[in-house]
């Protein structure tokens, strides 16, 4: 359920579309450039939004290639996932299933780490993790089912099905909410909301909040990923089926397709980790079924996922006219790369060839698939810890199956000592510089630019971690050059510490890099929160 990945929230992407994000930071197959994609759920905001489309697969004139031999391909893999924790250890190498399909048949199937590091269970193929906001295109196909069955239509207003919400969501549609084009402001922003993440919340209280608060713009205007759209699409489908969401994605979705494993039960599935400020994975904190809902709830297995594939390019559970509606462009998503927005997919090309796919993260996991019907591929990478970049990782295999290269290992940064005294040098809150907050007001969008105004940076049992205001707190670490980073945002904080020839004891403050985003920073008090706008009577 988070945004595609950036400093903001999953894309998740994703996009990590965002927060969500989730926020997350990708990087494009072509290079180890950032990309940020659909936020994934739980995975708290992350600091900076991009301010400019970010890199996107090659643009060629030449047909992709074959992926050569399966030897070829499987060398090609091995060697870039390898990078993964060369330098950095145990903690930021993979964990979880990789799966590339042919035609519904697996060419290579990789499994990494510990489905349970406890018990030190093994990952199969078969092994069930959370998909996070994976779990968007079954919404959005148990949606074209029931439009199919003549029971809704994309242009229904959503105020028909969920009459508790004002009237400023009038104009807001069944197609709005599906290509993330509603203007509702996503509960997975509000710490608040997520604070009650591991509690059965009861819909009254999610639908509720939304009432309380008004579109931030008019339906159809621009992208804007929010969870809030598939909470109110999951509570369409119960009032419609007058069925809990996971009975009604079973009979709509899941068994027709033939899917064996997806669904919401946790028998036997992998645990999910989180890597803590202090350097270790620890057991991420769980999260009710009733607080992603539609958005972001459901498990499911990479075999599962090729049968899904299969199920979507059979046209055994979806009409042509339904599929074309889905993957339909039309909507550009800025937080995946300028690409499109289709119901639950980001659409992009490789060449003339479409790829279909998304991300997802929710506490402990992290998701990548990705389709390419015309040459009949499918991609799958399920991780049971958050913080691992499967769209990253996904995208470099997609590549490399589609275009016969090979791709580099990402190359980890060699690391310097951060001590106590250095890191107390640093620590405290930053606002803003007057420049910096001048040029980023004509860049970001409002609640973007009020969420990183001011950052605390704090030294606590042995970890230095910082925070942007409204949004969760980040590990820090310091490079050989100097230069404090957090790998999982692409974030470089670079201190400043007054004239070299006689710095001050103290940093008097901070240049934060984030892809194309550079801002400086000055020491000063936090701003206070902005209250929510509230939806006209």
């Amino acid at each position: 359920m988070r945004k595609p990945p950036s400093i903001q929230g999953s894309i998740g992407a994703a996009l990590r579309v965002s927060s969500a994000a989730l926020a997350l930071h990708m990087a494009a197959c072509s290079s180890n450039a950032p990309y940020q994609g659909p936020p994934p759920e739980y995975e708290p905001a992350r600091p900076f939004p991009s301010t400019s489309a970010a890199a996107a697969l090659p643009e060629d004139d030449v047909e992709p290639p074959p992926y050569g031999s399966l030897e070829e391909l499987a060398k090609n893999v091995d060697t870039f996932m390898a990078g993964y924790g060369a330098k950095w250890g145990e903690m930021f190498a993979p964990s979880g299933v990789l799966l590339v399909a042919e035609n519904g048949k697996p060419l290579l199937v990789r499994t990494y780490g510990k489905a349970d590091r406890a018990t030190g269970a093994k990952f199969t193929a078969d092994t069930p993790l959370r998909i996070g906001s994976l779990t968007k295109q079954f919404t959005s196909a148990a949606i074209m089912r029931l439009i199919e069955g003549g029971k809704l239509t994309l242009k229904d207003p959503i105020r028909k099905w969920v009459k508790e919400l004002p009237e400023s969501y009038e104009p807001i549609t069944l197609h709005h909410l599906l290509n993330q084009t509603s203007g509702v402001p996503s509960y997975t922003d509000d710490p608040a909301m997520l604070a009650r993440q591991s509690e059965d919340v009861p819909r009254a209280d999610l639908l509720g909040w939304m009432a309380k608060r008004a579109p931030d713009f008019k339906p159809g205007e621009r992208f804007n990923y929010s969870n809030s759209n598939y909470y109110l699409l999951s509570v369409v489908i119960e009032r419609v089926t007058q069925k809990q969401l996971g009975p009604a994605l079973q009979e709509l979705v899941f068994t027709p397709a033939g899917l064996k494993a997806t669904g919401t039960s946790a028998d036997k599935a992998a645990l999910g980790y989180m890597r803590s400020t202090s350097g270790q994975l620890e057991p991420a904190p769980a999260v009710s079924d009733a607080v992603p809902l539609g958005a972001g709830m459901l498990r499911s297995t990479a075999s599962d996922l090729i049968l899904w594939d299969r199920a979507l390019a059979s046209g055994t559970l979806l009409s042509q006219a339904s599929v074309d509606a889905t993957f339909a462009a039309g909507v550009k998503c800025p937080e995946c790369g300028g690409a499109d927005y289709g119901y639950g997919w980001i659409l992009e090309k490789l060449g003339s060839t479409a790829l279909y796919w998304h991300n997802g993260g929710i506490n402990g996991f992290s998701s990548f698939f990705a389709r390419v019907p015309e040459k009949q591929l499918a991609i799958v990478f399920l991780s049971n810890v958050m913080e691992f970049d499967a769209t990253t990782a996904g995208r470099a295999v997609l590549q490399m199956a589609l275009k016969g290269t090979s791709i580099p290992p990402l190359a980890e940064r060699d690391l310097g000592v951060l001590d106590e005294a250095y890191a107390k040098s640093v620590a405290g809150t930053y606002v803003l510089s007057k420049k910096s907050k001048e040029e980023l007001t004509a860049k970001l969008p409002k609640p973007a630019l009020d969420s990183i105004e001011g950052i605390d940076v704090k030294w606590d049992k042995g970890a230095l971690t910082f925070k942007p205001v409204g949004q969760a707190r980040f590990a820090l670490r310091r490079a050989a050059d100097g230069a404090l980073f957090n790998s999982d945002l692409m974030v470089d904080l670079t201190p400043d510490f007054g004239d070299p020839k006689k710095p001050e004891k103290t940093a008097k403050g901070l240049t934060l890099k984030q892809g194309p985003v550079t801002a400086s920073y000055v020491r000063g008090k936090l701003p206070k929160p902005k209250a929510p706008k509230a939806p006209k009577k």
